[in-house]
């Protein structure tokens, strides 16, 4: 008798040992082996109009990929930056966060979502930002950029 409850004793805490290497291997994969599902494939982006003037839309070319066989939505944090020489004080504008979607697959096109602010100082200036993707058990963060452009006065 004693020996059968010995034997329920040792499977039931060989099942728990089991099941507790197992979920601490899973949560493990998905934080630090999960591939992530988006990426970009032309960074930094193209502008494809070299001259922009305050309150014109800034449009840049936009290739992304959906690795994953399911649609989603990421988010896209962005600000505008003048490029400058050494010494020379920096302009920032922050922009409006945008929520997307992306279907599975590769996608690629122009995306005119970005304004230059009407009190843009003239010189080169380029888009910055990051897209914000959900893993399973991970955010993980992209980041872009366009390449400069010029900005001139109105």
């Amino acid at each position: 008798m004693n020996n059968k409850k010995l034997n329920v004793s040792m499977f039931l805490a060989g099942s728990l040992i089991m099941t507790v290497v197992i979920t601490v291997s899973v949560i493990f994969y998905f934080l630090f082996f999960e591939k992530p599902w988006f990426r970009y494939e032309n960074v930094p982006f193209p502008v494809t109009q070299s001259i922009i003037k305050p309150g014109e839309p800034i449009p840049i070319h936009v290739a992304r990929c959906n690795d994953d066989n399911v649609s989603h939505t990421y988010t896209i944090t962005r600000s505008l930056e003048r490029v400058v020489l050494p010494g020379e004080s920096r302009d920032y504008s922050q922009l409006l966060s945008l929520t997307l979607g992306i279907n599975p697959g590769c996608s690629q096109g122009g995306f005119v979502g970005h304004v230059m602010p009407l009190d843009a100082r003239p010189g080169k200036w380029k888009l910055i930002g990051i897209a914000e993707i959900r893993g399973t058990l991970k955010d993980r963060i992209v980041k872009w950029e366009s390449v400069p452009f010029t900005v001139v006065s109105k």
